[in-house]
Order: C-alpha cells, then structure tokens, then sequence
C-alpha cells in the first residue's frame, strides 16, 4: 500500500499540488496538507487536510480525499460555504 500512497502523492506534486507535513505536538499526531498551485485548475489555492499518528495512513487518507473530490471544486463538498464541515 505504502508505494501506490507514495507514487499518488508523487503525482500530485508534480501535477500542481504542494504538499506540507508537519507534527503537531498537541494532538501527538503527523498532519499533512494539499495545496492546489494550478492556476487552471478550478481548486487553485485551496487545500485539503489530513492527519493521523502514522505518516503512512496520515497520507494515505489525503490521497483518498483527493480522489473522492476530483469533481468540481472543493467547496462544494462542505455544507455551510467554504468555512462549513465536510457534508
């Protein structure tokens, strides 16, 4: 599972994504953002988060994001605009 994970998020850093990740102290826990940089790309500048205590499953969980939010813009998945909960 680890390489498809690691070839997903490969592809995505060189299709017009950033990637973060970074350990947060207070929730004891490996926290890793996706930033679309693609101008062209209807979710330009917008990110998505996810986080987990194993590196693996913290990004293994961001390319399920991503996958399940291909189609159109990001917010359109929250309910509420873009500062409501994921529906």
């Amino acid at each position: 599972m680890l390489d498809s994970v690691l070839l997903a998020i490969t592809d995505l850093c060189t299709s017009g994504y950033r990637l973060s990740v970074s350990w947060d102290d207070y929730s004891s826990a490996i926290q890793a953002v996706l930033i679309c940089t693609n101008e062209d790309d209807p979710n330009y500048a917008l990110g998505m988060s996810a986080r987990h205590p194993r590196a693996d499953m913290c990004l293994a969980t961001l390319v399920y994001k991503h996958e399940v939010l291909t189609e159109g813009r990001w917010e359109d998945h929250l309910s509420g605009g873009p500062t409501g909960t994921w529906s």
